[in-house]
């Protein structure tokens, strides 16, 4: 008899503890901030620049667990075509390429602005210079136009307005905006032309289809 009321006060207390966790609120993860928007010396209204991922550290990082080192004492720059409408670039600026420019420059490379440029090739002239925070980082740059060249470009503004260029990126075109107007001809899209009575089968259609 005892063993019955011991296994009705387990079963009891296991329907207790499901209802419980039932009902207990969940926490939901939480996001992180969007990033803010800061933009010097924009010269196309339509192409604005926002910080990309490399600026934000994540808010919790296990130490036991290896990590991506955010440097690696290289210097490069690479721009990416992340849609027709924005661009996405990265790049790191060595300390040996930063300390040959002071040399040639002098004092006034110190005292110059770190500045990012996107150049349209296609049309020869810079759309937008922008400040840069420190020798590393990612930048989204929105607005662009679709199939366009663009290139961008990492230096220095010095206080005399010379710009000293450090590296530049190989030229990326945009994709389109829209489906390609290009047709294979082995591939021609089929018309489908059907006068006959309603209600008759799919097979009976695919004998109506004309190229």
């Amino acid at each position: 008899m005892q063993l019955v009321w011991l296994g009705i006060a387990v079963v009891l207390a296991f329907i207790a503890y499901v209802l419980l966790s039932r009902a207990r609120p969940r926490r939901r993860p939480g996001r992180l901030p969007l990033p803010d928007t800061e933009v010097a010396g924009e010269l196309d209204p339509g192409l604005r620049a926002s910080p990309g991922p490399a600026f934000h550290e994540l808010p919790y990082r296990p130490a036991a667990e290896p990590w991506i080192p955010r440097t690696y004492g290289e210097s490069y720059i690479y721009l990416l075509p992340r849609d027709p409408l924005c661009l996405f670039c990265f790049w790191e600026l060595a300390p040996e390429l930063e300390h040959h420019h002071r040399q040639e420059v002098g004092p006034d490379y110190d005292r110059g602005l770190l500045v990012m440029r996107i150049e349209c090739t296609d049309r020869g002239r810079v759309v937008l210079e922008t400040g840069v925070e420190g020798p590393d980082g990612s930048w989204y740059f929105h607005g662009a136009r679709p199939q366009r060249p663009y290139r961008a470009v990492i230096g220095r503004r010095l206080p005399g307005g010379r710009f000293v260029e450090l590296l530049r990126s190989a030229i990326v075109v945009t994709p389109p905006a829209g489906p390609s107007s290009i047709l294979d001809p082995a591939w021609l899209p089929q018309v489908l032309d059907y006068d006959g009575p309603s209600g008759i089968s799919s097979p009976g259609l695919l004998g109506e289809v004309r190229p």
